[in-house]
């Protein structure tokens, strides 16, 4: 939990304090959660197998961000892509949930919304499963005392 916020802390803070208020710029939410969702990928990887936080460091996982470039953007991009699904289906479901719509609807859409939780969760083991084989195909390249 503390990874999530240290890597996703610029995004969280930026929504909480300035994303509804006159001096929003449109465009800045999405970039910081891009650019979280580059950094925490290598993040959590570097957290699992050296087992410290000293190695969350920028220049650390930057410089193994661009070790491995290739193969590590996939990953990345799944990652925002499962952040953005989930965004844009909370955005779908959450209307439904109001009280004035009839209780057939709201339970339909929560009927939607555990099964999307519950794909979400796959995914999630998925891509945690692909984050493992990245790191055991790009060890060299990656070269981190183990």
């Amino acid at each position: 939990v503390a990874l999530i916020w240290i890597c996703f802390a610029p995004a969280f803070l930026y929504r909480a304090w300035f994303y509804s208020t006159e001096h929003t710029i449109p465009w800045l939410l999405p970039v910081l959660y891009g650019i979280s969702c580059l950094y925490f990928p290598m993040a959590l990887l570097a957290f699992v197998i050296n087992d410290s936080f000293a190695v969350l460091s920028p220049p650390f996982i930057i410089q193994s961000i661009t070790r491995a470039f290739k193969d590590y953007l996939l990953l990345a991009g799944m990652l925002a892509f499962m952040v953005v699904g989930e965004t844009l289906l909370f955005k779908v479901i959450e209307p439904a949930m109001h009280p004035d719509v009839s209780s057939s609807k709201r339970f339909l859409f929560q009927v939607i919304s555990i099964g999307s939780g519950a794909i979400s969760l796959y995914l999630v083991f998925v891509w945690l499963r692909l984050l493992g084989l990245f790191h055991r195909h790009n060890a060299d390249q990656l070269a981190w005392s183990i």
